[in-house]
């Protein structure tokens, strides 16, 4: 009951690779998260790992934090991309991220 009185954050994003020839990899993740508990998450962020591994295993090749704000109880909203830029041709085989606010 506790967990539904504070903020609760989740998401469904999809990561994507950008690798040109010969050249250093980007990567980046899209999609929607949504606050489904009955108090807003202030200064919420989300961190993006990206790994070079299937099962989030492997050389993480970039990761990064993106700012979403105030995130209101009982909404939904999309994430139309957030990239990253790699240091290597490597494309990403799995992807994770992390909520934090407050």
């Amino acid at each position: 009951m506790a967990k539904l009185q504070s903020p609760n954050l989740i998401a469904d994003f999809t990561y994507h690779n950008n690798c040109p020839f010969l050249s250093n990899c980007s990567y980046s993740m899209s999609g929607a998260y949504a606050n489904v508990g009955n108090s807003t998450a202030t200064g919420a962020n989300v961190k993006f790992t990206f790994y070079s591994q299937p099962d989030d295993t492997g050389q993480v090749l970039c990761a990064t934090t993106y700012i979403l704000g105030d995130v209101s109880a009982q909404s939904v909203a999309t994430l139309s991309s957030v990239s990253c830029d790699g240091s290597s041709s490597t494309q990403t085989q799995s992807a994770t991220y992390q909520f934090a606010w407050g």
